[in-house]
């Protein structure tokens, strides 16, 4: 049994896997995109709740049950367990994590101020966000 931190996404199992690539898709690309947002870095068990996302592979929306893939862009906006917002927006290239990508995370009191301090433009407009 697992926790749901999205009715679209895959549960988060109870037991952490001992790789970020040992979930399913796209939890394994969220994984390691907050394990890699340096001092704003976190793990799936400090989300309580992902609120608005995008996730797109290839350059097309990633559709809950589908396999993951490269090319990944990522935006996430998610209340943390400790209450605090965490605002996140990832990307890598067609050969994966390792080479070619990028992570930028904002971590706020509020969704408000994740949402004006922590996202571009683009990043607010690919979620039905209005832009400043």
């Amino acid at each position: 049994m697992g926790r749901q931190i999205h009715p679209d996404l895959p549960e988060v199992p109870d037991d952490q896997p001992a790789h970020t690539w040992d979930y399913p898709a796209p939890l394994d690309d969220l994984a390691y995109a907050l394990e890699s947002a340096g001092e704003d870095g976190h793990t799936l068990a400090d989300i309580a709740e992902v609120t608005d996302y995008s996730i797109s592979y290839h350059g097309a929306p990633w559709t809950p049950g589908e396999d993951g893939g490269t090319e990944l862009t990522l935006i996430v906006l998610a209340r943390l367990t400790d209450g605090r917002w965490l605002a996140m927006e990832a990307w890598n290239d067609y050969t994966g994590w390792g080479c070619q990508d990028g992570v930028d995370a904002y971590v706020g009191p509020t969704r408000e101020d994740v949402v004006t301090n922590g996202l571009t433009n683009d990043a607010r407009s690919a979620l039905g966000i209005e832009t400043v």
